[in-house]
């Protein structure tokens, strides 16, 4: 029988139990929004990075015990097939105390949001929450959609006002206008993270874009992934001008190439990684003429 937080309440088991919560999305959200945030600043110090740090880890990891305990264990169906080794269907935790854990998780990370100056922030990122996860708005590809480009955005304006030391020095800098370009890109590409899940998503009668529509899920991709680096490469240089204006516009699409013709969950997995790289390198773009003034 495998350890359960309910016999053995030693820190390393349950340290390492709130990391399987957060496993999958750390290299998918938190180290872009931190590493955006920081090259973002520029010249952020220390303190100001652990704090971004801690901010961020503590919504994300709100969020994913939010998301793996929207329903029951019979019906964590999702999780079953597509993440075995997660808290809850791995055995390490009982739903009850996990339940128990989401709801905790909600005034700490108030305070902590309070703390720094980002009430508001906060109280987006909370409703978002729930509405993704206990009002399963993340059942309809469209709500989906456009609850993860709230959430991209408020994760990057978050940490990133930390790194700068407060709102002044973000407004100051523009950095808005590219959280909200990033946020629009998640809007209209974030279905390349539901091609892999397919087969979890029709068991938990998820209608996402790629079940609704397979072939224009994947087209749309297709044309998506180029179209937002050629706009994005033009704004920001007008015209490809360096290597990593190359080598976004290039992996771009090689990805666009790849989610459509090679359609099998396991690819698809490997693709949604590096749709993740080509987001970060999406935000590197917009943010390198920082560095070249």
């Amino acid at each position: 029988m495998s350890p359960t937080i309910e016999t053995s309440h030693t820190a390393p088991q349950l340290l390492y139990t709130l990391y399987l919560f957060i496993k999958v999305d750390i290299l998918t959200m938190a180290l872009p929004v931190l590493l955006f945030a920081t090259l973002t600043s520029k010249n952020t110090s220390i303190l100001r990075g652990l704090n971004a740090t801690l901010w961020t880890f503590a919504h994300l990891l709100q969020y994913c015990v939010s998301n793996q305990t929207r329903c029951s264990d019979a019906q964590n169906q999702d999780d079953n097939l597509n993440k075995p080794w997660r808290p809850l269907p791995s055995g390490r935790i009982s739903m009850k105390n996990a339940r128990a854990l989401r709801w905790a998780l909600l005034p700490l990370c108030f305070l902590l949001s309070t703390r720094y100056g980002l009430v508001d922030l906060g109280i987006l990122m909370a409703g978002g929450m729930y509405l993704n996860n206990e009002w399963r708005w993340d059942r309809h590809w469209l709500t989906r959609a456009v609850l993860n480009a709230i959430a991209y955005g408020t994760w990057d304006m978050g940490a990133t006002v930390l790194s700068f030391g407060g709102r002044s020095p973000f407004l100051a800098a523009g950095t808005l206008r590219t959280i909200i370009s990033n946020s629009l890109i998640v809007l209209t590409t974030i279905h390349a993270a539901d091609f892999c899940d397919e087969e979890g998503d029709r068991a938990e009668g998820r209608k996402s874009l790629p079940i609704v529509t397979q072939g224009f899920s994947r087209l749309s991709i297709t044309f998506l992934l180029p179209f937002w680096s050629a706009v994005i490469i033009w704004a920001n240089d007008h015209g490809v001008k360096n290597i990593l204006d190359f080598a976004t516009l290039t992996l771009a699409l090689f990805l666009a190439t790849r989610f459509y013709t090679i359609r099998d969950p396991r690819e698809d997995r490997k693709s949604y990684v590096l749709y993740n790289i080509w987001l970060l390198m999406i935000r590197l773009v917009q943010i390198s003429p920082i560095y070249q003034a």
